[in-house]
């Protein structure tokens, strides 16, 4: 492999790992205040 190719490979990998952060943080944070919203439902019960 060229060096152009791990290159571009490299900046391909950190581009999907952005990506994936980008996708995953805002869910996660919904997911962490719906969680909290049903425990307090719960515990209120």
């Amino acid at each position: 492999m060229c060096y152009v190719h791990l290159r571009a490979q490299s900046i391909a990998i950190a581009m999907f790992k952005r990506f994936e952060h980008a996708l995953t943080c805002p869910a996660a944070q919904k997911l962490d205040v719906f969680v909290r919203k049903t425990n307090r439902i719960a515990h209120n019960t």
